[in-house]
């Protein structure tokens, strides 16, 4: 019978940065959950959870933040990143617990990273990432019954020049501290212009940091 907690089609998911045994990525009833202990993104490097899938055409993607650990600086969203390693280019539209939501990006490798502020928000929240080309665009809204209340950018939107071709999108969460544990729910994740995942039968594993096909 398929697997209650495996990641849908073609979603896959793993450690960015250091792997902790208690990380994880998984899916049940319309729910993905994620969880990391390491912290954090942004700076040169990042080390999170990741939930992902490829994508190289324009495309955005969108997810309602249903619940995330209650400890300030603990952050979950979307993401949009050139590779898995931990000092790539990317760009994310993060809630940030206990504070506002970021726009937090990278445009060179192992460059800092830069962000945004927006919203101070109430859970459930929307993020969404949008790319056109190698111009990515970072957007938030309140929720209203279920679906987005209006959306409105965080921030500016900026060139990434290496990020062309294929690039991996999904879902993120990374702890405020190393070794204490953040945990966030995604509900309404939607990629657009992508089919309809259905969920596998062969449980999702935690790889390391390289995709697996």
């Amino acid at each position: 019978s398929p697997c209650p907690t495996c990641l849908p089609a073609p979603w896959l998911t793993a450690d960015i940065g250091t792997a902790t045994a208690d990380s994880k990525g998984t899916y049940s009833s319309g729910v993905f959950t994620l969880a990391s202990s390491r912290a954090t993104i942004g700076g040169t490097s990042d080390e999170f959870r990741f939930v992902y899938q490829t994508l190289s055409a324009d495309r955005e993607i969108i997810a309602r933040v249903a619940s995330l650990t209650n400890v300030s600086g603990n952050l979950a969203g979307v993401m949009m990143r050139k590779t898995l390693n931990p000092g790539s280019e990317f760009a994310s539209t993060l809630i940030n617990s206990g504070g506002s939501v970021k726009a937090i990006y990278r445009t060179s490798l192992n460059a800092s990273s830069s962000n945004a502020s927006g919203n101070t928000p109430t859970l459930p929240f929307w993020v969404k990432v949008k790319r056109v080309g190698t111009s990515y665009s970072m957007w938030q809204s309140a929720d209203s019954g279920g679906s987005p209340s209006g959306w409105t950018r965080v921030g500016s939107s900026i060139t990434i020049s290496p990020m062309t071709g294929s690039v991996y999108m999904g879902l993120v969460v990374s702890s405020a501290a190393d070794g204490a544990l953040a945990t966030s729910t995604f509900t309404s994740v939607t990629v657009t212009g992508a089919a309809t995942p259905t969920p596998s039968s062969t449980p999702t594993s935690t790889p390391s940091p390289t995709p697996t096909p």
